[in-house]
Protein backbone atom coordinates (compact mmCIF):
# COMPACT_ATOMS: atom_id res chain seq x y z
CA UNK A 1 0.00 0.00 0.00
CA UNK A 2 1.36 3.45 -0.96
CA UNK A 3 0.65 7.02 -0.03
CA UNK A 4 -2.77 8.49 -0.76
CA UNK A 5 -3.05 12.08 -2.01
CA UNK A 6 -5.76 14.28 -0.57
CA UNK A 7 -6.84 17.90 -0.41
CA UNK A 8 -6.56 19.62 2.93
CA UNK A 9 -5.43 22.64 4.89
CA UNK A 10 -2.00 23.41 6.27
CA UNK A 11 -1.13 25.55 9.28
CA UNK A 12 2.25 26.51 10.64
CA UNK A 13 3.51 28.36 13.70
CA UNK A 14 7.01 29.66 14.46
CA UNK A 15 8.49 30.90 17.72
CA UNK A 16 11.98 32.40 17.91
CA UNK A 17 13.77 33.50 21.06
CA UNK A 18 17.32 34.50 21.94
CA UNK A 19 18.15 32.80 25.24
CA UNK A 20 20.32 34.72 27.76
CA UNK A 21 23.28 32.32 27.45
CA UNK A 22 23.87 33.11 23.73
CA UNK A 23 21.74 30.32 22.31
CA UNK A 24 19.10 30.99 19.68
CA UNK A 25 15.98 28.84 20.00
CA UNK A 26 13.52 28.30 17.16
CA UNK A 27 10.40 26.19 17.54
CA UNK A 28 8.20 25.26 14.59
CA UNK A 29 4.90 23.40 14.55
CA UNK A 30 3.25 22.58 11.25
CA UNK A 31 0.27 20.41 10.51
CA UNK A 32 -1.77 19.18 7.57
CA UNK A 33 -5.45 18.39 8.04
CA UNK A 34 -6.99 16.21 5.34
CA UNK A 35 -10.45 17.13 4.12
CA UNK A 36 -11.08 13.49 3.20
CA UNK A 37 -9.98 11.61 6.35
CA UNK A 38 -8.77 13.75 9.25
CA UNK A 39 -7.92 10.76 11.46
CA UNK A 40 -5.76 8.70 9.07
CA UNK A 41 -4.45 11.12 6.41
CA UNK A 42 -3.51 14.14 8.52
CA UNK A 43 -0.05 14.71 9.98
CA UNK A 44 1.99 17.12 12.07
CA UNK A 45 5.65 17.85 12.82
CA UNK A 46 7.18 19.83 15.70
CA UNK A 47 10.85 20.82 15.64
CA UNK A 48 13.00 22.69 18.14
CA UNK A 49 16.39 24.03 17.04
CA UNK A 50 19.12 25.39 19.28
CA UNK A 51 22.12 27.18 17.73
CA UNK A 52 25.11 29.13 19.00
CA UNK A 53 28.25 30.60 17.45
CA UNK A 54 31.57 31.54 19.07
CA UNK A 55 34.48 33.03 17.05
CA UNK A 56 33.07 31.84 13.73
CA UNK A 57 32.29 28.29 14.85
CA UNK A 58 28.64 27.39 15.12
CA UNK A 59 26.94 24.41 16.68
CA UNK A 60 23.32 23.49 16.12
CA UNK A 61 21.00 20.84 17.48
CA UNK A 62 17.54 20.11 16.14
CA UNK A 63 15.13 17.68 17.79
CA UNK A 64 11.71 16.84 16.48
CA UNK A 65 8.55 14.82 16.77
CA UNK A 66 6.38 13.74 13.89
CA UNK A 67 2.95 12.13 13.83
CA UNK A 68 1.69 10.56 10.60
CA UNK A 69 -0.52 7.47 10.62
CA UNK A 70 -0.32 7.14 6.82
CA UNK A 71 3.51 7.22 6.79
CA UNK A 72 3.73 4.77 9.70
CA UNK A 73 1.40 2.37 7.87
CA UNK A 74 3.46 2.54 4.65
CA UNK A 75 6.71 2.01 6.58
CA UNK A 76 5.25 -0.95 8.47
CA UNK A 77 5.33 0.69 11.93
CA UNK A 78 1.58 1.18 12.25
CA UNK A 79 1.54 0.32 15.96
CA UNK A 80 3.26 3.65 16.73
CA UNK A 81 2.71 6.57 14.33
CA UNK A 82 4.88 8.88 16.49
CA UNK A 83 8.44 9.30 15.22
CA UNK A 84 11.31 11.24 16.76
CA UNK A 85 14.52 12.50 15.22
CA UNK A 86 17.55 14.66 15.94
CA UNK A 87 20.24 16.40 13.92
CA UNK A 88 23.57 17.80 15.13
CA UNK A 89 25.52 20.21 12.94
CA UNK A 90 28.80 22.13 12.99
CA UNK A 91 29.58 25.22 10.88
CA UNK A 92 32.58 27.46 10.38
CA UNK A 93 32.40 31.03 9.07
CA UNK A 94 35.40 32.31 7.09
Amino acid sequence: MGFESTFGGKAGFDYVKQLPIGIAWKSNLSSFLSYKDVKDLSNWIWTNSFTTAVKGIGVGLTVGLKGSKQEARVLGISDNPLQSFWLLGLTYNL
